[in-house]
């Protein structure tokens, strides 16, 4: 490098998994990828028809299983590092606890982090990563 130079940082650049808290919740696994490709298959078997089922209890004005159902996926979800589905669960549960204004439909921003989220786990089931 010539003097005066000035080094410019090589930028990391973004995981492939939009949605996914990536790097965090890898880090919790002590970089055991193949745990969290794991993680991911089952949380697909366990939780990928899960708007449906809130939608179907929201429609029935079921609100304890709408509140049941929403909170199992906001834990598994904040879990496995999706914190867009987390947040939004967060906050259908909050309505839902509080039984003001109940919502007769999952919202859009809950529908919208959850499409993200499948779609980056499936990705990474599909092609998962290397060891960091």
């Amino acid at each position: 490098m010539a003097k005066g130079q000035l080094m410019t940082p090589v930028a990391t650049p973004p995981h492939p998994y939009p949605g996914l808290d990536y790097e965090e919740v890898l880090e919790n696994m002590s970089g055991d990828t193949a745990l969290l490709t794991q993680l991911a298959r089952l949380f697909l078997e366990q939780h990928a028809v899960d708007l449906i089922l809130i939608e179907a209890a929201l429609r029935k004005q079921n609100w304890d299983l709408a509140l049941h159902l929403t909170h199992a996926l906001r834990g598994t979800a904040g879990n496995i590092g999706g914190l867009a589905v987390y947040d939004a669960a967060q906050r259908l549960e909050n309505v839902l606890g509080a039984r003001l204004d109940e919502p007769v439909t999952v919202p859009a921003d809950l529908k919208a982090a959850m499409s993200e989220l499948v779609t980056s786990l499936q990705l990474l089931i599909q092609d998962p990563p290397s060891a960091y």
